[in-house]
């Protein structure tokens, strides 16, 4: 199974026949046939194993933790995907220059971890796009 993640929005959602994008209308994309999809703005494309997935919902427990399945992001040059998009260009940093970037935000007077100013609030609000540079 075959999603698309936006960085701006943290929206995820299974792609299917018809177009659909994310919440903020920054990331789309939709299956071309059974296998291969398109992708566009700047979507990420993540999986899911099927067979994982379906172990793991057969095997629901009544209470405590679930059954892990795999999931994974897809390659930049994945045959399956064709992005239109910027989605592949996006670089995404570690926790480590995200703990940084709070600290800094901290120290400025900009508050804490339900501070709207941090993550992607402050990508979109900076013109950020996640690059590197």
């Amino acid at each position: 199974m075959k999603l698309i993640f936006c960085p701006y929005c943290q929206d995820v959602l299974k792609l299917l026949a018809e177009r659909r994008a994310c919440e903020c209308g920054r990331s789309w994309g939709n299956y071309v046939d059974k296998r291969r999809a398109s992708i566009g703005g700047s979507a990420v494309p993540l999986g899911f194993d099927n067979e994982s997935l379906v172990s793991a919902l057969e095997a629901r427990p009544q209470e405590g933790s679930g059954q892990r399945f795999e999931a994974f992001v897809i390659a930049v040059s994945a045959e399956s995907i064709e992005d239109v998009g910027s989605g592949g260009g996006i670089q995404f940093r570690g926790p480590v220059a995200r703990a940084g970037e709070l600290v800094a935000g901290l120290l400025a007077g900009g508050g804490g971890a339900g501070d709207k100013r941090t993550g992607a609030a402050a990508m979109r609000r900076s013109g950020s796009r996640g690059r590197k540079g």
